[in-house]
């Protein structure tokens, strides 16, 4: 019940960051003088910390069809300012091509196990991965693939890869 109270829900923040879009073209705020007649995808990402809680909403920001920025906005209250980030030099990325990478590298390396949840992740701010939970089907342990989303990389060993995203050590990833 506590977290509802605080949560900000897809409709409200995208009334946040079409507000702020508006606000920043009318002020011509620096470095957005190019976001005139550019649009909001109204369905965000949703991205999540390593814990599952929902951090932000992501909005791609584009004009003649092209990415030319992104808008985070906060997915609780009690994070502050509903506007978390504005990218201006974003780099694409194919959510659901990474997120298929996690749970195919999920599959091969826990082939008996069940897949309980798969989620992009913000594990090193602002960077996104896709963090794949796997339950063994006979021990009941869980274990988490974590994929860098850029690259497509798996971070970490499969124990420790939940630790290793707290810690934000991009340096262990591998192929």
């Amino acid at each position: 019940m506590h977290r509802k109270r605080y949560s900000v829900t897809a409709e409200k923040a995208l009334e946040h960051a079409n507000a702020h879009m508006i606000n920043f073209i009318s002020t011509n705020t620096p470095g957005l003088e190019n976001w005139t007649e550019a649009y909001i995808d109204p369905k965000p990402l949703e991205l999540y910390d390593p814990s599952g809680r929902k951090l932000y909403y992501q909005f791609s920001v584009y004009k003649n069809s092209n990415l030319i920025g992104r808008i985070y906005i906060g997915a609780d209250k009690k994070m502050g300012h509903s506007v978390q980030l504005v990218e201006l030099d974003s780099k694409p990325f194919d959510a659901a091509k990474a997120i298929k990478k996690s749970i195919e590298i999920a599959k091969n390396e826990y082939p008996d196990g069940k897949i309980k949840s798969t989620q992009l992740v913000v594990y090193d701010y602002p960077a996104i991965g896709v963090m794949t939970v796997v339950k063994d089907k006979t021990t009941g342990n869980e274990y988490r693939i974590a994929v860098l989303t850029v690259v497509l990389l798996l971070i970490g060993d499969h124990n420790a890869a939940i630790n290793i995203l707290r810690l934000g050590l991009q340096s262990v990833a591998k192929a």
